[in-house]
């Protein structure tokens, strides 16, 4: 009878396989939280309509979306796995056709190796034959049992009653390890499929992360620049007289011509912490732009 289910090694094994789904649900969806927390999002309002990033933005929310759906797919149908029970390996077993993704057509084929191997079946030939006899001996059962209550003192009916018993309670038993076994198999092969989902998903949703994190964050260089226009300091114009060291340091950069003793007509960019950042502009000098420190010149207005 189906109070007389005994524990085998494919229920540890298939509690442990429901156990790691519902894990890797709670673990990926930490780790989606983790990802969706780093992800700067204040530029998003920089992004313009059907750009390049733009673009980005879209095809990577719809990558992770995607990823993310997959794996917690996968997670989530390993983890509801149903029990096999007798009406369902029956007619997984006895339908001609089954739909493509029935679960039906699932539990056929985790379980073909079960339809006719009388090791697994104890000694029966299919399943069908083994469904078939329990369904007769429970049937002989309640009628044993009917025919014995209708009158106790039969003590012929008495042991036709526990002849009925024994043999629905053996049938009973096989029936039970063949269900576990079919339910198992199902399981397993459920997270065999998990494995190859998990890791598209992963594949997706890591893709669809770094594309929209592209997306969100562009180079500053290039924000400012779309934004606001790089203004320098207002050029001046002025000598620029060097030290020895300036002299030496920027005689051959010069040129041989160039009276590096002598002020020089100079047009200063920019007056930085470092030095002025200068454009040498003396008629027999070469056009060269320099950042001058206090050891190598000293820059005057005109």
């Amino acid at each position: 009878m189906a109070e007389a289910e005994q524990k085998d090694a494919s229920e540890p094994a298939g509690e442990r396989i429901r156990e790691t789904a519902k894990w890797l649900t709670v673990s990926l969806a930490a780790i989606g939280g983790v990802l969706i927390t780093g992800i700067q999002f204040s530029n998003l309002g920089a992004a313009k309509p059907w750009d390049e990033r733009f673009v980005g933005l879209i095809v990577g929310a719809t990558l992770s979306l995607a990823g993310v759906t997959t794996l917690l797919w996968g997670a989530i149908r390993t983890a509801v796995t149903p029990s096999v029970s007798v009406t369902m390996l029956d007619d997984a077993f006895r339908t001609a056709k089954l739909k493509r993704w029935s679960l039906q057509k699932a539990i056929n084929k985790a379980n073909s190796h079960l339809k006719k191997d009388a090791s697994l079946l104890g000694g029966y030939t299919s399943f069908e034959q083994l469904a078939e006899e329990y369904r007769a001996g429970v049937t002989q059962r309640l009628a044993a049992a009917g025919t014995y209550y209708a009158d106790p003192t039969n003590a012929d009916s008495k042991r036709v009653l526990e002849v009925a018993i024994q043999r629905a309670s053996l049938l009973s038993v096989t029936l039970v390890a063949v269900l576990k076994m079919a339910s198992y198999n199902l399981l397993a092969r459920r997270w065999r499929q998990m494995q190859w989902l998990a890791a598209i998903g992963a594949t997706l949703a890591v893709a669809g992360v770094g594309l929209f994190t592209w997306g969100a964050n562009p180079p500053k260089a290039a924000t400012a620049s779309a934004a606001t226009p790089a203004v320098v300091d207002t050029p001046t114009v002025g000598s620029l007289t060097l030290t020895h060291t300036g002299q030496g340091a920027l005689g051959k950069t010069l040129g041989e011509t160039c009276p590096t003793d002598a002020a020089l007509h100079v047009l200063r960019l920019e007056a930085t912490d470092s030095g002025a950042d200068i454009l040498v502009q003396h008629e027999d000098c070469k056009s060269v732009r320099v950042l001058i420190t206090p050891v190598w010149g000293q820059f005057s207005a005109n």
